[in-house]
């Protein structure tokens, strides 16, 4: 059977909108029963899966920004603009950048 579907008012603002579907999602949503198990969506997190969360990290996720750079002639690489100097070694090889908004390393050489 599906679910019934109630049109929101022409003047309901995004907030509200928000507010109201919390509000279906907790109180009808998560308390139907699903054919199969015979228990709610919130039945099942709560016997089964809630046990098993873990804790979020202490620190923020940093993205991170990977890339290949050949290593030019004069022992550096270019990365938005920037020069940034590797070993002699390193003239002519493809190196790994990674990159997050505090540190840019680079990695091996290859090639």
């Amino acid at each position: 059977m599906p679910l019934p579907i109630k049109k929101l008012a022409p003047h309901t603002t995004l907030h509200q909108a928000q507010e109201k579907l919390d509000a279906w999602d907790l109180n009808v949503a998560c308390q139907r029963k699903i054919r199969g198990p015979g228990r709610s969506p919130n039945e099942i997190f709560i016997s089964e899966e809630k046990g098993e969360l873990k804790g979020l990290p202490f620190s923020r996720y940093e993205p991170t920004k990977w890339l290949e750079c050949i290593v030019r002639r004069e022992w550096w690489i270019v990365f938005e603009g920037s020069r940034y100097s590797v070993p002699y070694q390193l003239i002519g090889k493809t190196v790994q950048v990674r990159v997050t908004s505090q540190l840019i390393s680079i990695i091996g050489g290859k090639g």
